[in-house]
């Protein structure tokens, strides 16, 4: 696991409310904002991570192949608790703990910058929110006319 994207339930209903749009409708609208999301920031982590460096030398894909099968391939939606929508991108830790030491480190490896930024740094999060916001103009744009 690496970073969470979520909708909260409390936006979407203050949506909801404000333009008096039915709750399924902006449901839909988040989970799809959600995928937009996933594809877009996991795409650029996958980029960050092949040209990865440990100890400054390239990481062998071949030699750490189990890493490399644990990226994130496809957007995983769930319903949190109380309304709204989270994705998780990066790494599925279920098949193997050795990928969160790229973002970790260990005692004699230091955690990647390049996967790192890719991942939490405020250029991601505005791309995340640039990716919701338009996502929801364009739907407004249509939705008002």
């Amino acid at each position: 696991m690496g970073k969470t994207i979520t909708f909260t339930g409390d936006f979407l209903r203050m949506k909801a409310i404000e333009n008096d749009i039915e709750q399924s409708v902006l449901d839909a609208l988040a989970q799809e904002a959600l995928k937009d999301a996933f594809h877009q920031i996991q795409g650029n982590f996958n980029q960050a991570i092949t040209k990865l460096k440990s100890n400054g030398k390239t990481v062998n894909w071949d030699k750490h192949g189990d890493v490399k099968s644990t990226l994130l391939t496809a957007p995983k939606i769930k319903e949190m608790k109380g309304g709204g929508y989270r994705v998780y991108v990066g790494f599925d830790i279920s098949q193997s703990l050795v990928s969160q030491y790229l973002i970790y480190g260990t005692p004699r490896i230091k955690p990647s910058k390049t996967a790192v930024n890719a991942m939490y740094s405020k250029k991601t999060n505005q791309e995340i929110s640039r990716i919701f916001e338009a996502h929801f103009d364009e739907f407004l744009s249509q939705y008002l006319t």
